[in-house]
């Protein structure tokens, strides 16, 4: 993974299947590359530790679009209506995963000088949430 920062690839992936009920143990995507690699999927953190630039977004039509959904499978690495983590040494904060679906998502697309932050100059939509 430390690759990825020194090659400057970003890391454009879908948190939300990071979470058990999608591709974890058990699943068609899991028993298809082996007992041996699931395990490593989707590293969040490692290539945010590493310096990497994630990408995050929905995987529309196999996962949720709603972007609360990935963020939630990002930070906690469950589903949606709970359960064990899968890879729970792979979480990250919310504040990176909020990162990676606005700034990242926006660098990936060369648009980081128009949009993914608010910034005075730049295009943007924002919410305010209480939790």
């Amino acid at each position: 993974t430390p690759r990825f920062a020194e090659l400057g690839v970003v890391a454009c992936m879908q948190p939300r299947h990071a979470a058990p009920d999608i591709a974890g143990p058990g699943q068609d995507w899991a028993e298809n590359v082996g007992p041996d690699r699931w395990h490593k999927a989707w590293p969040l953190r490692s290539l945010s530790e590493a310096g990497a630039v994630l990408a995050l977004s929905s995987d529309w039509n196999v996962a949720e679009m709603d972007p609360m959904v990935g963020i939630h499978a990002a930070v906690t690495r469950r589903p949606p209506g709970g359960g064990e983590a899968w890879t729970a040494g792979e979480t990250i904060d919310v504040e990176t995963a909020v990162e990676g679906y606005t700034m990242g998502s926006a660098y990936a697309n060369f648009l980081e000088h128009e949009r993914g932050s608010l910034t005075v100059g730049k295009l943007a939509d924002f919410v305010v949430l209480s939790r």
